[in-house]
């Protein structure tokens, strides 16, 4: 599987999915694939998401899993939105691996993120891109600002590092605000195994619906990471 644009602050023009366009500025963000990597066809519709499997094994910090679900990307200040469907593997702490699809199951990109790199591959604009994946590679291009191991702090439900959020819990749900970016993070367990998670700052927001699920990818320590498709633009960082 594949996925391809621009530079990473143009990795994902929504042009490009058929859905409802975005301003350049919002779909610029390397991750708004992995934010908007985390969409479908639309938002209501995440409710059909259902557990099949039992997919989280390990130890805490070195634990793998898999999840697919939908999502629902929100340009609050812009009024636009954009929804995809997802599908993801990852291994504690930093490991990450995307498949994003469209309309009819049309493939969009594929999002890889390992210790050393972060690779993104736009099918549609045949566009191929590295980049290092420091701490930083996230919250400097994704306007939901977010570093990689918080990412994946939140997708295996763990908590989130006292020092930069303050959380509170009622129930199933847990709200988290970062205290420098105001970046808030919301999660809530549902029924048949899912988790909804919203994260959101004033200007843009993504809903998911997760649940764990097996995935087409083979998981290996090839997956998290991607080559250059024949015939791609390669561009690095």
């Amino acid at each position: 599987m594949k996925l391809g644009e621009s530079q990473l602050p143009h990795l994902l023009k929504f042009s490009s999915l058929n859905i409802t366009p975005i301003p350049r500025k919002f779909a610029s963000a390397f991750f708004l694939s992995l934010a908007v990597v985390l969409m479908a066809s639309t938002f209501s519709s995440c409710s059909t998401v259902k557990k099949t499997d039992d997919t989280v094994t390990g130890e805490v910090g070195s634990a793998s899993g898999q999840w697919r679900g939908k999502a629902l990307a929100r340009d609050l200040k812009n009024k636009k939105s954009g929804s995809l469907d997802l599908e993801i593997l990852a291994q504690e702490p930093e490991r990450l691996r995307m498949e994003i699809v469209g309309s009819f199951g049309v493939h969009l990109a594929s999002v890889a993120l390992n210790s050393e790199n972060a690779y993104a591959s736009m099918t549609r604009e045949k566009k191929f891109v590295v980049a290092p994946a420091d701490d930083t590679a996230l919250s400097s291009l994704l306007p939901l600002s977010i570093s990689p191991r918080n990412l994946l702090r939140v997708l295996f439900n763990r908590p989130l590092p006292k020092r930069e959020w303050n959380c509170q819990s009622e129930g199933k749900k847990q709200n988290c605000v970062n205290s420098t970016s105001g970046v808030t993070v919301t999660s809530e367990e549902q029924d048949q195994g899912r988790r909804q998670i919203k994260i959101a700052s004033p200007d843009a927001e993504v809903n998911m619906v997760l649940a764990e699920s097996r995935s087409k990818v083979e998981f290996n320590d090839n997956a998290f990471m991607l080559s250059a498709p024949k015939g791609y633009r390669v561009q690095r960082h």
